[in-house]
């Protein structure tokens, strides 16, 4: 996946195509864990990673990961496909801000590559629902970054957490999906705590 960048350092756009950008699809971005979920039918296996291959997962993660992606309910997802990456973020239980989230181990999607291409949201949420798992939850489309901005700096409450808490920030997608010219999705993530002091920390 392309690299994140932020996208606001003081009024300038850290990555051109930014700037080109008319609409937005917002969602909340977790206080978790990142992991992937590797489908691949020649092999006939399931494999979980976090951001990177060396990270190392917590075995009360792993635990809950094998028993919620079985190989045979995912293959009956992807029954057209022989490869899909299944990105998203592991939150609850003894990961991060936990206690706000939830006492159980938990996992939200966002997105997916399968068969050379990113799924739309629309696509995401209905692996989803056929997988009984929850999404990161959407905040809407069209915006402008003017309006993210602001709405990060708002410092909003977290939509999925169980306890008030302050939302960590938002992940930002073109919309509808576009791509970086060296691929993945055009995409940009913003923290609430970039504007603890009225101006984002670059």
């Amino acid at each position: 996946m392309e690299k994140k960048l932020r996208p606001l350092i003081n009024g300038i756009y850290a990555r051109p195509e930014f700037e080109s950008i008319k609409n937005w699809k917002v969602s909340e971005k977790i206080d978790g864990m990142n992991i992937r979920i590797c489908f691949d039918r020649s092999k006939g296996e399931i494999t979980f990673k976090g951001r990177t291959s060396k990270a190392l997962l917590p075995p009360e993660l792993m635990k809950y990961l094998y028993d919620t992606f079985p190989y045979e309910k995912v293959e009956s997802v992807f029954s057209e496909s022989n490869y899909a990456i299944l990105f998203g973020e592991g939150y609850g239980g003894s990961i991060q801000a936990a206690r706000y989230y939830s006492e159980k181990m938990s996992f939200a999607l966002f997105d997916i590559f399968c068969s050379g291409l990113w799924l739309d949201r629309d696509s995401v949420k209905d692996v989803a629902d056929q997988l009984e798992i929850t999404t990161a939850p959407e905040l809407g489309n069209i915006w402008r970054i003017e309006d993210i901005v602001e709405f990060v700096k708002g410092r909003p409450k977290s939509e999925i957490a169980q306890k008030e808490h302050e939302m960590e920030g938002i992940v930002a997608r073109a919309h509808p999906v576009m791509m970086f010219r060296r691929g993945g999705p055009i995409m940009f993530k913003l923290k609430c705590r970039d504007f603890y002091n009225g101006e984002s920390n670059g």
